[in-house]
Order: structure tokens, then sequence, then C-alpha cells
């Protein structure tokens, strides 16, 4: 199913709950707003529907201003603003992008010039600026992955997909982010739980909060064991704490041993996945040779 078609159908599911809303608001009395979000929604994929993403996103957030709107209010226009500031517009920056991801781990340069492509057809895309971020990430070019989040900010409003990678180029720079300011209870596509306890580790280490990186590594191999970067993170913070490191330090290794494209698809939101694997074998040779 085409995006196109998509915006159709969420249109049309709109209309429908805007008119079973106003059944059930005269069955069980006035709600607050019950008469104002369906609609405004049903507006956006309008003004999507013509092409005008802009439009759309700055009607939904002017819709979010306005006072006294309910928490089920928020969160339903929250999720619209997700979705449209995703959906493509056009066939060519959705196949452009598809080719990109599909080149994403095997064809470094081919990926490139596919997800440039589609950012060109589509800028206000969030979905490929983010796909963008990741390959330049991967890539540890910390300065264009800037570029494109600065440019990405002033286009779409923050989501918790844009504030993680946000923070992922802080660090690719070697900077302490700020605080995550949208953290999901129950994080959705491809960023794994995992993956934020990471994300966390990192930001309190590069602000020298070394306990706190040790425990957010420390949850991330617990909720997932077979998670390489659980390992590095837990062994970094503990040579600052000067703690042993050398059982994360190996046990890093062992779940690097074999990058398959599978572990890197499982992680797609570390781009650094396993790369620092000769640092860290070096501490291992240098501790083992301490030890004997």
């Amino acid at each position: 199913m085409t995006d196109r078609l998509l915006i159709r159908l969420f249109k049309w599911t709109a209309a429908f709950v805007a008119v079973f809303f106003l059944f059930t608001a005269s069955a069980v009395g006035p709600k607050k707003n019950s008469s104002t979000i369906q609609p405004a929604i049903e507006q956006a994929y309008l003004l999507m529907e013509k092409g005008q993403r802009q439009e759309a996103l700055e009607f939904l957030n002017a819709t979010k201003s306005k006072p006294n709107l309910s928490e089920s209010d928020k969160s339903q226009l929250a999720l619209a603003v997700d979705k449209i500031s995703r959906m493509f517009l056009t066939e060519k920056a959705q196949k452009s992008f598809e080719r990109a991801e599909s080149f994403y781990f095997e064809q470094k340069s081919e990926a490139k010039v596919f997800y440039e492509e589609a950012r060109a057809a589509e800028p206000s895309n969030v979905l490929i600026a983010l796909g963008l971020i990741r390959f330049y990430l991967q890539q540890e070019q910390c300065g264009p992955a800037a570029e494109i989040v600065s440019q990405t900010k002033k286009q779409l409003p923050l989501s918790f997909d844009l504030e993680f990678y946000s923070a992922e180029v802080n660090h690719c720079s070697g900077e302490p982010s700020e605080p995550l300011l949208i953290v999901p209870a129950k994080p959705t596509g491809h960023i794994k739980a995992v993956e934020i306890n990471a994300l966390l580790s990192q930001q309190a280490f590069l602000s020298g909060q070394f306990e706190l990186a040790l425990s957010e590594a420390d949850k991330a191999a617990q909720k997932d064991s077979a998670y390489p970067e659980a390992y590095y993170l837990g062994w970094q913070a503990r040579q600052a704490l000067l703690k042993p490191a050398l059982d994360p330090a190996k046990r890093y290794l062992l779940l690097c041993q074999s990058v398959t494209t599978g572990l890197r698809r499982k992680y797609t939101a570390t781009p650094l996945l396993c790369s620092r694997k000769v640092k860290v074998a070096e501490y291992v040779k240098e501790h083992e040779k301490q030890t004997n």
C-alpha cells in the first residue's frame, strides 16, 4: 500500500471517528474538545493529500497549543504529527528511500546516493532524514549528521527519534547531550529499549557521571544479554571508576566475533555497533599479561 492510499485511509478513518464521537457525545453528554480534535486531524490529512506537509504539521501544532486539552487529545495529536512527518508524498522519494535502506548494510556508496535522492525529493520527511543521519553516524561523519539534525529540527516538531539521534550526533563529537525530554514508556519502531539505556549511559559518561553510566549499561545488559554495546559501555564506565573491567571487555569481544547483517539490522539505532573491537582487544591483551 502506497502512502497516498494511506493518507486517504487515515482521512476516512478520522472522519468515521469524528462521527462516532459526535454520536457518543450526544448519548453521554458533552466532552471537552471532543468536537475539535478529530476534525483537526482529518483536516491535517486533507492537507497532506494536497502535498502540504508543513501546513499540516503547523495546523496540528496550533491545535496542540489550545488550552484544556485532555491527555487523550494530546496523545492523538502527537500520534498524527508523528505519522504525517514520516509519510511519503511522492513515489520517487519512497522508492529511493527503500533502495537506500536495502543497500545500507552492504553497499555504502549506493545507499548514500539513494538517501540523498530521497531527501532532495522530500526534504521535510523525517524518516528520510533519520536514515541519512544514521548513515553518517555509522561512518563517524559527525559534521554532516549534525547539519541534517539542525535542518530537520527547523522543519519538523521534536520527536523521540529526532531527539535520540540528535543526542547520538553530540556523542559522535565526544560532547555530552542534553537530557532526553521525550522518553516513551514502550519504545516503538527500530529504536530498542536497550539502545535507549545505551544512549543514557554514554550521555552520563560524557557528563562525568560514571556511576550512572555504569547503571544504565548494566540495565541494558540485563534487558538483552546479547547486546554487545552494553558491555562496551560497562567496560568504559568501570575503567573510569577504577573497577575491574576485564569481564565486560571479554564479553564484548565474544559477542562481536561475528557481526552479521542480521545483528546490525536488529540494532539499527546503534550505528557504531562492534566498531571498538581493536582498542578493547588491546586492553584485554595488556591486562591478561599483567594477570599472568
